[in-house]
Order: C-alpha cells, then sequence, then structure tokens
C-alpha cells in the first residue's frame, strides 16, 4: 500500500512539475514574441480545447430525453417506462446534478 502511494505521489509530482516547467517556458517563449504570438498561441491552445467540448456533446446526446443511450439503458432494464420519462436536461430539479457527475468523473 505504501509503495503504491509512493509511486503515486511521485508521478504526481514528476507529471505537474514537468507541466509547470513547460507551460511555463511556452508563455515566457509567447511573452517574448509579443504581438506576433497571437496565431501561435491559438494554435498551442487549439487541442487542449477539443477534448472539453467533444466530452460535453457526446454526454449532451447521451442524455437527450427521449433518443438519448442513459434513457433507452434505463427503460431497457424497466427502470422507467418511457424513455422521455426523465429530461435529464430540461428539470430544473436534476440538471445540476445532470451536468456535474460527467464533469466530476
Amino acid at each position: 500500500m505504501r509503495a503504491t502511494a509512493g509511486r503515486t505521489l511521485n508521478y504526481t509530482i514528476m507529471a505537474l512539475g514537468a507541466e509547470f516547467v513547460l507551460g511555463f517556458g511556452a508563455a515566457l517563449l509567447f511573452n517574448a514574441l509579443g504581438r506576433r504570438s497571437e496565431i501561435l498561441r491559438t494554435i498551442f491552445a487549439f487541442p487542449l480545447i477539443i477534448p472539453p467540448i467533444v466530452a460535453g456533446l457526446l454526454w449532451r446526446f447521451m442524455l437527450i430525453d427521449n433518443i438519448g443511450i442513459v434513457n433507452h439503458i434505463l427503460e431497457t432494464l424497466g427502470i422507467i417506462a418511457d424513455a422521455s420519462d426523465i429530461s435529464w436536461l430540461d428539470d430544473r430539479d436534476i440538471v445540476l446534478f445532470s451536468v456535474a457527475l460527467p464533469i466530476s468523473g
């Protein structure tokens, strides 16, 4: 147990350290280039923006009322009677849970 925790701690320190050094170095480089770096910053940041957008769209399609896979699975298992019974993204009581759960996972 201790060995696993130690490896996890070492990995975390190395990964965060490398990310910090590389990110700080890129920020210094972009700052040194001045206004000429606007296009380069956009190109550099673009790959970081795509995964959260894709994940958000996938969850949105999964939670759509009558055609989403989540409601289809719940209907197939007999938990709900009809696929449109739960409006994950329209019901004010559960929308916060519906949006927060995929982000925290």
